[in-house]
């Protein structure tokens, strides 16, 4: 005796469906963390600090310190894209929509993570060697505040952007779970 359920998979789409949640978090992430540069960019201008987020994350893989811009900036956007994925499925758990739930979210993210620095400046090559300073100071603290806010509202604002758009499911497809059941005890 056979026991199954046929869904009509001729005009109706599979059953497993990626969620809209994480392409719109992936791109938003990625602009986000473009954002991010673009504020790291501007703070490094005004300060002439020594606080380059893609030095120091280069420089935590073996021999990634002289490849520093592109490894750097290739590391960047995977976080920030993995971030915006996470913000994707945690945002209906967020009290704020929008811009400001993103901002919520980065600064979250950044208050949270602060302590690792600690350890950072302590054994990053890039901070031993002279050519990153601490991390773990009133400016430095200021500049990633100020870099993971233009991060957050940008995620925020793309996120919600996104999942009203092309990312959302559309009205007219009707959802794998909405699909009538047939099953055949023969």
């Amino acid at each position: 005796m056979w026991l199954g359920t046929v869904r009509n998979s001729a005009s109706q789409p599979p059953s497993v469906l990626p969620s809209p949640v994480v392409p719109a978090g992936l791109v938003a992430g990625i602009f986000g963390a473009l954002a991010f540069l673009a504020a790291m960019a501007l703070d490094l201008a005004l300060t002439r600090r020594k606080t380059n987020d893609l030095r120091l994350l280069a420089g935590l893989l073996p021999g990634g310190a002289p490849h520093w811009p592109w490894l750097g900036l290739l590391m960047h956007c995977v976080n920030g894209a993995a971030l915006g994925m996470l913000y994707g499925s945690l945002r209906k758990r967020l009290p704020h929509p929008g811009w400001k739930g993103g901002l919520l979210f980065a600064v979250a993210e950044n208050l949270i993570l602060w302590p690792v620095l600690l350890v950072l400046d302590r054994i990053h090559p890039e901070v031993r060697a002279g050519r990153l300073e601490p991390f773990n100071r009133p400016v430095p603290f200021l500049q990633e505040v100020w870099r993971h806010v233009a991060y957050g509202v940008t995620l925020g604002w793309v996120y919600d952007s996104l999942s009203q758009s092309s990312f959302a499911p559309s009205p007219s497809r009707a959802s794998a779970d909405s699909l009538p059941d047939v099953t055949n005890e023969d």
